[in-house]
Parts: C-alpha cells; sequence; structure tokens
C-alpha cells in the first residue's frame, strides 16, 4: 500500500482539514525532486501510517524543575494530570474555535506536504492561549517511545493574546532505542504588541527522525523568537514559516545544529515582511562531526509595500572531520527599494593557530578543540534572553560537548 493510500485510509471521513489531506494525498511525502528537500529523503524512515496504535501511556516518573511551568504529551498525546497549565484539545464543541485560530495562518507552509499531514489530522490538535506577562518559562515536554507508536504527530496552536510576554522551550526526547517518526507543528498567532519566543531542543534518541513546522502570523508592534536546537536523532528537519503582518512587528529565527556519526539535520526558514517598519534576524550554525551533515536553506522575501525594513541573515558551519559535509543557501527576495538587507554563509574547519593558541598555554589539543566548539555555538544560546531558559539551553549543550571528538 503506498503512502498516500496509507493516509487516505486512516483519514478519510475522520481529517480535522479535508482541504489539507486532500493536498497530501496529491503530493505524497516530498522528494529530492522538490528543490526545498533535495538533500533530504523522509520517505526512506517511514512507518506504516496508523494513528490507531497510539494507544494511552502513561509518564513512568515526573520531575518537575520549580523554575518552570511544565506541560507533557507523551507521543502526542497531553498528559493533563501531570502538566501545569490547562490546554485545550479539540473536540466537536470547540472545532469552531480551532478553526478561527488557524484561519489566521492558513497561508502559512500551506505548500509544504508534511505540514499539510499534520493539520489534516483531527487526533492530538491542541490550543494554547497566552495572557499577560509569565512569571517563568514554560517546558513542553514531548516523549516519544516507539514501544507504543512508531508514528508520532500532534499540532500545537498557541495564541498570544495582546500585551502577553511568555518564554516556551519545547523539549523533545526519546529513548536510545526508539525507533519513532515524529511529524509535529507549532502555530502561533500573536496579536498586538505580543512578545512571544520558542526555544525548540532536541536530544531525540539516535534512531529517531523527526519533521517539526513552526509558523508564527506577528502583528503590529509584535515580536517573535524562534530557537531551533538539534542535537539528537538520526534525522531532524525543521521547516520555519514567519510572516511579519503589522508595523512595527520583529521577528528572529536562530538555530543550532551539532551533530556527529552519520547524523542530518535539514532546515528550511521563510521569513515574508508583508508591512513596512519591520525587522527580522537569523543566525543559524552547525557543528559537524564524522560522517554527519547539516543543510540550511533560507529565504527572506520582501513584498513591495513593506518599505524601510531592515533583515540579515547569516549561516556559519564548522566541520570538525573531513567526512562532515554542509549544505548553506541563504536567499533575498526583494520588491521594494528602501530596504537594509544582507544574508551570508560561511563554512570551514577548527583554525589551527586558535588550537595552538591554547596548546602554548597548556591547554590539551582535545579539550582546546571543545572549548572553541563551544564559543562557536554560544553565539546562537546567548541570544535567548530569559536567564533561565539560556541556562538550560547551556547545560544541555555542555552535556552535548563532553563525549565530542574531532581530528
Amino acid at each position: 500500500m503506498s503512502i498516500q493510500e496509507q493516509v487516505k485510509s486512516a483519514l478519510s471521513g475522520n481529517a480535522f482539514d479535508e482541504a489539507s489531506l486532500e493536498k497530501f494525498i496529491e503530493s505524497g511525502l516530498p522528494t529530492k525532486k522538490n528543490e526545498l528537500w533535495k538533500y533530504t529523503n523522509i520517505e526512506k524512515y517511514w512507518p506504516e501510517f496508523d494513528l490507531a496504535s497510539q494507544a494511552p501511556t502513561e509518564l513512568s516518573s515526573v520531575d518537575k524543575d520549580p523554575n518552570f511551568s511544565h506541560i507533557f504529551f507523551v507521543n502526542g498525546q497531553f498528559q493533563a494530570n501531570e502538566s501545569d497549565i490547562a490546554v485545550e484539545v479539540l473536540n466537536e464543541s470547540n472545532r469552531d474555535r480551532f478553526l478561527g485560530a488557524k484561519s489566521q495562518l492558513k497561508e502559512l507552509l500551506a505548500d509544504e506536504p508534511v505540514f499539510n499531514l499534520v493539520e489534516s489530522q483531527a487526533k492530538n490538535q491542541y490550543l494554547l492561549e497566552l495572557n499577560g506577562v509569565a512569571d517563568k518559562p514554560v517546558i513542553i515536554h514531548n516523549v516519544y517511545s516507539s514501544k507504543v507508536a512508531k508514528h508520532s504527530s500532534a499540532h500545537l496552536n498557541v495564541i498570544a493574546n495582546a500585551n502577553s510576554e511568555t518564554t516556551i522551550i519545547e523539549s523533545h526526547t526519546s529513548d536510545d532505542d526508539a525507533q519513532s517518526f515524529i511529524n509535529n507543528a507549532t502555530s502561533f498567532y500573536l496579536k498586538g504588541n505580543a512578545q512571544a519566543t520558542l526555544i525548540k531542543m532536541q536530544t531525540l534518541g539516535a534512531q529517531t527522525v523527526q519533521v517539526q513546522n513552526i509558523r508564527a502570523l506577528v502583528s503590529r508592534d509584535a515580536n517573535f523568537e524562534s530557537f531551533t536546537i538539534d542535537i539528537g536523532a538520526k534525522l531532524s528537519r525543521n521547516n520555519i514559516s514567519i510572516r511579519l503582518d503589522g508595523e512595527g512587528a520583529n521577528c528572529c529565527a536562530h538555530g543550532l545544529y551539532t551533530l556527529q556519526n552519520d547524523q542530518q539535520s535539514d532546515t528550511n526558514s521563510f521569513i515574508h515582511h508583508n508591512r513596512p517598519h519591520t525587522e527580522s534576524s537569523q543566525l543559524y550554525k552547525g557543528i559537524m562531526n564524522d560522517k554527519s551533515h547539516g543543510i540550511f536553506t533560507g529565504l527572506i522575501r520582501v513584498e513591495k509595500d513593506a518599505q524601510l525594513i531592515n533583515s540579515d541573515q547569516l549561516n556559519k558551519n564548522l566541520l570538525l572531520s573531513k567526512g562532515a559535509h554542509a549544505h548553506s543557501r541563504p536567499q533575498l527576495e526583494i520588491y521594494a527599494d528602501d530596504v537594509k538587507c544582507a544574508h551570508g554563509s560561511t563554512t570551514g574547519q577548527m583554525s589551527d593557530d586558535q588550537v595552538f593558541y591554547f596548546e602554548a598555554r597548556g591547554v590539551s589539543r582535545e579539550k582546546a578543540q571543545k572549548l572553541l566548539a563551544q564559543a562557536f555555538a554560544y553565539d546562537v544560546i546567548l541570544k535567548i534572553k530569559n536567564k533561565t531558559a539560556r541556562i538550560y539551553a547551556q547545560n544541555i549543550l555542555e552535556q552535548n560537548f563532553i563525549a565530542l571528538k574531532s581530528e
């Protein structure tokens, strides 16, 4: 049975969004013929599409850091008993409410097949409203176990109401031997003067594949910040689409991927300046070791009437071995004539002069390489404004660097 036939059999007559389902059935999974997927093949990792196999699962133990508010999901299913914050689950009585929230963002990722798949499903659709200034960051714990479900999928829709301010960490973890295929989405609708930060931290097992779809509509004077940090997984893909849809709207889309063995991380970022007096910034950094592969494709589009905007985009890659490689494609598409835009990309190896500087002062070569790699990575982490969230990200990254080796 083909992939389209599997999906059609599972969702026909029970889809949340029939239009998205039809789009996926027509297109199927993306292949290398799709320019935005030319380096990544997810079809070979595709398990049988059977959402019914996502049996209810409970957490065996919960450890809550009091510095955060906590929300728990297991294989895409909300764990209300363990969570500190209420999350609304899609049902027949609130269907119109979900549709209203989604209608604002319907054009974002509309041509992305894997997003259309997760959007078409009625299972694991959630809604979270943010109000006021949060007194501490929120951690959304996403835990996966292929013993229960080899295919997991969920969509969290977030409404950041006017003048709200919240930092959210999305943590994605699994057992080392888990063989899960994960297709998730997180959608943000930021109303006037809202401030929202999403930090996606992925430390999945070495046999797991994840596609993460992130989209945001940013209204007047609102600010959205996105961080994607990929450390684990055999293959990770980030689809990011942000539209600045009101004057004074701002966004940042930053990312970091530290890879080893045969890991692959692929990021496709699209920032759309749709109104004047908007700003955006992007910094993506990759550290590749062994035979790993890092990919970045970024597009900034500036509409004709989006004058007086400021936008910059930069991708930097550090190769720690001869077998590691990177592909980088920063792009600008500008239709306005009074803008300030810049983009760039660099890929290189660790500087022998810098390593020698440390060795001459009694620091071993191995430790010197780790220190330089950490310094390279921390440019991204230090952009996280919330101190508690920044320390959390630093601690996880430091654990990753303990095992770092380079040639």
